[in-house]
């Protein structure tokens, strides 16, 4: 894969061309995206597309020099999110090996709390996925039962939502955060 070819890195996270841009954990530049579907999955677009959730993906944002918002969140190679949390106690990925207890694709559980603009993502609830754009509320709240979670090795496992805990997933700080819950077993 990428990171076999390309000395153990992961493919650039950032999601717009423009670097001064902000970043999320959502979406990746349009570069990355036809990469990853292109060369590594075939062509197949669904396999970036949480089939719980009813928003079409992948979505093309014409902003910030564009970007691709997919169903999932990547966490791979974020350094402008990285440099932001650098007072943090946690840094996403960069390499394939330097965390392989932080996934590097995860169910996008991700809300928004007091912003200008709002969401709740919550792919596993009992009555399916709900992706409530005027919330902002903690997805547990809406019933979200867990989340799937891709690792380096290439494994794969669910969380329990009691398991999981909330990070930030945004470099937009203060009153615009986007937060994003992964496994408590993450070591930050």
């Amino acid at each position: 894969m990428y990171a076999v070819e390309n000395n153990r890195q992961l493919p650039r996270g950032h999601k717009f061309r423009n670097l001064d841009e902000p970043e999320v954990l959502r979406g990746v530049n349009p570069q990355t995206y036809d990469l990853m579907v292109e060369k590594y999955l075939g062509g197949n677009e669904s396999a970036l597309s949480c089939p719980n959730l009813i928003d079409n993906y992948p979505q093309y944002i014409n902003q910030g020099g564009g970007w691709v918002r997919f169903g999932y969140i990547y966490t791979g190679n974020k350094d402008e999110l990285n440099r932001r949390l650098s007072g943090q106690s946690y840094a996403y990925p960069d390499r394939i090996d330097d965390q392989p207890e932080v996934p590097l694709f995860a169910d996008s559980i991700t809300w928004t709390p007091n912003t200008s603009w709002k969401f709740s993502i919550a792919p596993h609830t009992s009555n399916g996925g709900l992706n409530d754009k005027q919330a902002d509320t903690n997805p547990q709240l809406f019933g979200n039962e867990g989340g799937n979670f891709v690792f380096p090795d290439g494994s794969g496992r669910w969380y329990t939502h009691s398991k999981l805990r909330r990070f930030e997933g945004h470099t937009n700080f203060g009153s615009d955060s986007v937060y994003a819950l992964l496994p408590d077993t993450v070591p930050w």
